[in-house]
């Protein structure tokens, strides 16, 4: 049963121009997949495929692993089988049910009792994206693994467990690292038929002028992996990550939409309709700053950045976010992006052109020279999702910040499924599933 569809061939989409729009740069970007295939050397294999691949997916967010994965496999994409899916988010349970077939099963909660009609099918791919609070750098305070938010983690392996895909990738924030000597202690107890190793991608060195560095734990069946590959399964990951490494000849700027598109006219309007309304601010922000200034001994930053800046203050949401930069602007002078969203002490400005910081739900990133704030839908762009192939109209600016912040990055995901069927053992893994 193949459940892939080709979203912009939908005869539902006959009147919606999907892609015009694009620039050469932003296509070229977003459709990457070629050059990931050529240095994997998986050219010769994907071309011969015709597999049924089953795929399997938790806390999926807008289930990126799914794209990557027919995009990887191009005119073959139809081999996959879409069996299963949970996310709890109501906006991404919009998006994937906007966006993706519906799969043989599909569940708001990770932990809801499995109905498994997809029984009879084997998994090919799993791919989760547990939720990362516990392990953030920005909550130093939780309990990690003893937290709350933290047992979907081991639900995921329960599900590995069961389910016994060919292969998987779990993905979650650097701050991950703190427990993972112990996350891999258990995984290699509880799935000892698996070769299991971790690796951190950043897509910044991947051919991308943005920055996201991420942990990714890939598990292939042992049974299924070529046998170089097995004899040190941890060397030939490392390997492969590095023949990944690719400079990008892209600026950040390439990928934003111009100034007089509706999208960014729209976000422009309702932020100015916002600004600086009053509301409920966050306790001691003017102590903070206070602390902050005198530590780095700025003084008289009053009006500092409306100086500099004068058609971007209409556009700010909070005194907070004035006062910051009054101090940022005052002490460093003229800045590239500034994400608006943290407190003072955790605010990142950027004064050069290095990679846009890293896309978070929450971030506000403000762009200097272009006079306003990044949207949605460039955050998508950013994250390499194919935005002329997906349903994104619905959804408000905020939302598509947050899907954004909250996904996987295409080009790590395609490096993860790069390692993963290049370590399979073609012959061995078409038995598999075809058992």
């Amino acid at each position: 049963m193949v459940v892939w569809r080709d979203i912009s061939s939908s005869e539902d989409d006959e009147d919606e121009p999907l892609g015009e729009w694009l620039t050469v740069e932003q296509s070229c970007y977003i459709y990457c997949a070629d050059e990931f295939r050529r240095k994997a050397g998986l050219n010769h294999i994907l071309d011969k495929w015709n597999t049924p691949l089953g795929y399997c997916s938790d806390c999926s967010g807008m289930d990126t692993p799914l794209y990557a994965l027919g995009m990887l496999l191009g005119d073959k994409k139809d081999c996959i089988q879409y069996l299963s899916n949970s996310e709890c988010n109501p906006a991404a349970q919009r998006f994937l049910r906007m966006n993706h077939p519906a799969p043989l099963q599909s569940k708001s909660d990770i932990f809801q009792k499995d109905t498994w009609q997809f029984r009879q099918s084997k998994v090919g791919i799993y791919a989760a994206g547990f939720p990362c609070t516990p392990f953030s750098s920005l909550h130093f305070d939780t309990s990690l693994l003893g937290e709350e938010q933290a047992k979907p983690m081991w639900e995921t392996i329960r599900r590995i467990k069961s389910l016994r895909p060919a292969a998987g990738l779990l993905e979650n924030v650097t701050g991950f690292k703190r427990v993972i000597n112990i996350v891999m202690d258990v995984l290699h107890k509880q799935l000892p038929e698996y070769k299991i190793t971790w690796v951190e991608l950043d897509q910044k060195n991947m051919g991308s002028p943005t920055t996201r560095s991420r942990v990714y734990i890939i598990l292939v069946l042992e049974e299924l992996i070529l046998r170089h590959a097995v004899i040190n399964f941890e060397k030939f990951v490392a390997d492969m990550v590095s023949d990944f490494d690719m400079p990008t000849d892209l600026h950040w700027r390439d990928l934003l939409l111009p100034k007089a598109h509706p999208v960014v006219k729209k976000t422009m309007e309702d932020r100015m309709r916002k600004t600086m309304k009053p509301g409920k601010q966050s306790a001691g922000w003017m102590k903070k700053h206070r602390e902050w200034a005198r530590n780095h001994k700025v003084t008289r930053a009053s009006g500092t950045f409306s100086k500099l800046y004068p058609g971007l203050v209409n556009q700010l949401s909070s005194r907070r976010e004035l006062k910051a930069l009054d101090l940022h602007t005052r002490r460093k002078g003229r800045f590239q992006i500034a994400n608006t969203s943290q407190s003072i002490h955790r605010m990142s400005l950027t004064y050069c052109d290095a990679p846009v910081p890293c896309l978070t739900p929450n971030c506000t990133f403000l762009l200097a020279k272009e006079g306003r704030f990044l949207c949605g839908l460039e955050a998508l762009i950013m994250m390499g999702m194919p935005v002329d192939q997906i349903k994104w109209e619905p959804f408000s600016d905020r939302a598509l910040m947050k899907l954004a912040g909250n996904g996987m990055h295409v080009r790590c995901v395609l490096a993860v499924l790069c390692i993963i069927f290049r370590a399979f053992n073609r012959q061995k893994l078409a038995e598999y599933l075809a058992r």
